[in-house]
């Protein structure tokens, strides 16, 4: 299962600017729901693919929840759910000293 994740910007007729985040399944071409806010940051993204965890998870048969759809009867193995952007990958860590 991939997903793919991106923000966009809006300005508004007065000058302003929001930010959406949306996340798209690769397969399905379904737009979860969006994520509007005035900044784009990790708090956005999280808040985005919580988001997109929720509506898939209610989207599935009553009494299913996403982590037991996307586990193998047989096998037991989770299958992931890739998340891919066009973004550049930053570290959350600070660099090491000498």
């Amino acid at each position: 299962m991939v997903w793919q994740f991106d923000f966009s910007e809006y300005e508004t007729a007065k000058g302003g600017t929001w930010r959406v985040a949306g996340i798209a399944d690769y397969w399905s071409k379904y737009e979860f729901g969006w994520h509007w806010s005035p900044t784009a940051n990790k708090h956005d993204a999280v808040a985005a693919v919580e988001l997109a965890l929720a509506e898939a998870a209610s989207m599935l048969p009553e009494g299913l929840d996403l982590l037991e759809y996307l586990t193998d009867p047989v096998t037991g193995e989770v299958v992931p759910i890739t998340l891919v952007t066009d973004k550049v990958a930053r570290s959350a860590q600070p660099p090491s000293r000498p």
